[in-house]
């Protein structure tokens, strides 16, 4: 296996423009988790592929098992996601291997696995509520993306 030459540490977001969770837990442990993926074979984008299906196993939990054991592991799983959602970006910048295409890998993986998840949820909910849990999965599902599209956008504009 070739060695990799790591290289300065420009992982991370703003401190400003980090949520309290995100500045305390979930991005200094994604920094942790992409140190130590940086020795081994795993590429940035196996890890993005990799949270997305964490997310898709939630909506599993939730949806599909549906106990309170599954639904507290479903939980602790969407929250570790976070960590591994961070991580493949950092890897890519640690290592070098950030690229455009890596983004779009990035992206494609967030939002097809909250995309299985709200589905999941909506045919859960469609038992009770009818085409109303349709209305509430796609609104659900559309505000994420709005408010992600929006946090990515500001990032961006406050590093230019």
């Amino acid at each position: 296996m070739a060695t990799i030459e790591l290289q300065p540490s420009v992982t991370g977001k703003p401190r400003e423009l980090q949520g309290f969770l995100n500045r305390t837990l979930y991005h200094p442990a994604a920094r942790r988790l992409a140190r130590a993926l940086a020795a081994t074979p795993i590429t940035p984008n196996m890890v993005s592929v990799f949270g997305a299906m964490m997310v898709v196993a939630t909506g599993i939990l939730y949806a599909r098992i549906g106990t309170p054991a599954a639904i507290a592991a479903g939980f602790a799983l969407h929250l570790l996601w976070h960590v591994v959602d961070g991580a493949d970006g950092d890897l890519a910048r640690l290592t070098g291997r950030a690229s455009p295409s890596g983004e779009v890998v990035d992206g494609l993986c967030d939002y097809g696995g909250h995309v299985v998840l709200y589905l999941l949820l909506g045919a859960l909910l469609d038992d009770t509520l009818g085409a109303f849990a349709w209305v509430l999965a796609v609104g659900a599902g559309g505000s994420r993306i709005i408010q992600s599209v929006f946090a990515e956008s500001s990032r961006r504009s406050y590093q230019w």
